[in-house]
């Protein structure tokens, strides 16, 4: 074990140094790490994620499911932070928390992260993990196996009472319902409220948009605040008009959503894709974006809703002669001059 232990650290070692090689700057780095390198069966622990990089530097940690490795679960979700270095680097750091079921020792390779922004746009891995997880012991203090115990009468709990008092309850409200349907067709009232038409999705992002503008939240240092509202308005847009739950997915998911709509303009999908990577770098980054920056976010929004909205044909009024009155004046004429 001690052997398999040492050979594990030296290959992290030299995929540590192929990381550094491959970004080449000393003013990027990148590394991974579990909080204990040794669990127990279900014990959970953090996974670290941490790159420093130049100011102006994005980065996109990896997109982690239900599992990292076979054998190695996600608990979580990911927990986002960063930290002033210096005044021109930040480290960004990624936690999420795991956990593993089974005993056995595991491999984990290099995470792949996303760097873009200032010259830099590649692709680097972080160095390999290793994580070994042992069974709980048995405990040797353990009483003798003794029979089963004879079933201890309890009296009926307000829980196993429940389902019998929801079943009264909706039997008595059916029943009202009924009689309340019979009411209203007695008096030839509408058994259902006329509905109103629902305003169109651009409609209502427009609408909301022009609020945003008149805030002027983009002017503010309340960078966070605005494009939380901005980008609620856009993907609340997009699930209204392309059906795209947004709402709850992160931007590369509604964006490969987006793929399987009736939005076929690449311009437009890298103009959105453009504001809703920023708002990201906003609210997990702590990126402090430029007014420019923020206004373009705004206008791109805009261009957006207006370039997207379903195009209504107008069917054009057709003129109508009034053929038999031309007839009857005619006629009226010719008795004149008889």
């Amino acid at each position: 074990m001690f052997a398999k232990k040492y050979i594990a650290s030296l290959v992290a070692l030299l995929l540590c140094s192929g990381v550094m090689a491959q970004n080449g700057n000393p003013s990027l780095s990148f590394r991974a790490w579990f909080d204990k390198d040794t669990i127990l069966v279900g014990d959970q622990i953090m996974l670290n994620i941490s790159a420093k990089v130049p100011n102006g530097v994005s980065v996109a940690f990896p997109k982690l499911g239900d599992t990292l490795v076979v054998g190695i679960e996600t608990v979580d979700v990911p927990f986002f932070d960063s930290l002033a270095i210096d005044a021109a680097t930040s480290e960004l750091l990624y936690r999420i928390k795991v956990t593993s079921f089974d005993s056995g020792y595991y491999y984990v390779p290099g995470l792949p992260l996303i760097i873009q922004g200032n010259g830099f746009n590649d692709t680097i891995k972080t160095t390999a993990l290793y994580l070994d997880v042992h069974s709980v012991p048995l405990d040797t203090l353990i009483a003798d196996i003794h029979d089963i115990k004879a079933p201890i009468s309890q009296p009926i709990t307000f829980k196993e009472a429940l389902p019998w008092i929801v079943g009264v309850l909706l039997f008595i409200g059916l029943a009202a319902l009924i009689v309340l349907v019979a009411m209203r067709k007695k008096r030839n009232l509408p058994i259902l409220p006329k509905l109103q038409p629902q305003e169109p999705a651009h409609i209502i992002a427009l609408r909301e948009l022009k609020q945003i503008r008149e805030q002027k939240l983009f002017a503010t240092n309340e960078h966070k605040l605005y494009h939380t509202k901005l980008t609620d308005v856009v993907r609340q847009y997009l699930e209204r008009r392309f059906g795209v739950n947004a709402i709850e997915q992160t931007t590369s998911e509604t964006m490969v959503a987006l793929t399987g709509t009736d939005l076929k303009n690449k311009e437009l999908e890298q103009k959105l894709q453009q504001t809703l990577t920023l708002a990201d770098l906003v609210k997990f980054a702590k990126y402090v974006p430029s007014v420019s920056e923020n206004e373009q976010s705004l206008l791109l929004s805009e261009e957006f809703v207006e370039q997207t909205a379903p195009v209504t044909e107008v069917q054009p009024e057709v003129e109508q002669y009034k053929q038999p009155v031309k007839e009857d004046v005619v006629n009226q004429n010719l008795k004149e001059k008889e």
